[in-house]
């Protein structure tokens, strides 16, 4: 049983940042895999793009990389989150028993994968393909918007501009496990639903 969480990047400047990898720290056990966001690190790709007009091509690499930035970030926070670069490197290491781990993609895997090379996809759509990879029970999206009370969308093909990446519904839409999109304050949900 592995869960995928993304944490969005615009969590980044955020206090509720540490409390979300301490809530993952809390299910010692159970095997998470973090997909960090590019948050600020990919709104300065964005911006040199604007001013320079250089490929999207070079844009999508240079975005994926701010994953790893905000991946070290993170690592730098709660050391005992580990780092794994590829699929296969996450799969070895829960099979050592290693159960909280940061994802930092691999370009080549990713191009292997034949993901395109657009802004229309962000660390959203590529946690929805690792879950795939990974056949994972639970996809958990962390986002900086505000739901009330206790509310959260479960959801499967999913569209709103505002909160996903335009190539979501369309890249998870293969994913076998539940899809579940919360707020940065819903961390009682997040043990709601990670606990069943």
């Amino acid at each position: 049983m592995v869960s995928v969480v993304k944490i969005g990047g615009s969590l980044a400047y955020d206090g509720r940042l540490t409390d979300w990898l301490d809530q993952i720290l809390k299910h010692a056990h159970q095997p998470i895999v973090i997909v960090p966001g590019g948050g600020p690190f990919a709104d300065e790709v964005r911006q040199l793009q604007s001013k320079w007009q250089f490929s999207d091509l070079a844009a999508h690499q240079m975005a994926i990389l701010t994953m790893h930035q905000f991946g070290h970030l993170l690592a730098s926070l709660r050391p005992k989150m580990i780092i794994a670069p590829s699929v296969q490197s996450i799969r070895d290491k829960i099979n050592q028993g290693i159960s909280k781990l940061i994802w930092l993609p691999e370009i080549e895997e990713l191009n292997q994968a034949q993901i395109p090379a657009t802004w229309e996809i962000t660390s959203d759509s590529l946690a929805a393909w690792l879950s795939q990879q990974l056949d994972a029970d639970h996809l958990f999206l962390i986002k900086s918007v505000e739901f009330t009370n206790d509310q959260h969308v479960s959801v499967r093909n999913y569209q709103n501009p505002d909160i996903v990446d335009k190539a979501f519904p369309q890249m998870s839409a293969q994913c076998t496990c539940p899809i579940t999109i919360l707020g940065k304050e819903q961390l009682l949900e997040f043990n709601k639903v990670l606990d069943g």
